[in-house]
């Protein structure tokens, strides 16, 4: 997601399109919040001060509406004021991009594979259904 030009996979694939590996979640806003997630996210990301030179591994957030906007530039900043380095993250509007699945093989890859985050992740992630 948030790149340019057709189905990107790894066969296609350039920097120059610009994609980011994307998860889309689908949760219940009434067992788990935006900000749970985003909270979970700043937990589990690899260090956000570090310059990305692949974009499709770029650290991004997709927002569906301005609650989401907000509260993920929120948690940015929360962020921002503990950290001893300027983070690197864009906040995109995810009506803008087209989020495309990837490969069979790597649909639901973490039951597949095997589970590989936190343990507070694991709980979030127990009520959340990837798409």
């Amino acid at each position: 997601m948030g790149g340019s030009g057709s189905y990107p996979n790894y066969q296609n694939y350039t920097m120059a399109n610009n994609y980011s590996e994307t998860l889309r979640l689908e949760y219940d806003g009434q067992s788990t919040t935006f900000s749970d997630l985003l909270a979970s996210y700043w937990r589990n990301v690899p260090d956000p001060t570090q310059d990305c030179p692949d974009p499709a591994y770029c650290p991004r957030i997709f927002y569906v509406d301005d609650a989401q906007k907000q509260a993920a530039q929120a948690s940015l900043s929360k962020q921002q004021s503990k950290s001893s380095g300027k983070i690197i993250l864009a906040i995109l509007p995810a009506s803008e991009y087209t989020f495309w699945k990837a490969e069979e093989y790597h649909q639901n890859f973490n039951e597949k594979e095997g589970e590989t985050c936190g343990a507070a992740t694991k709980r979030i992630l127990k009520r959340t259904r990837f798409v």
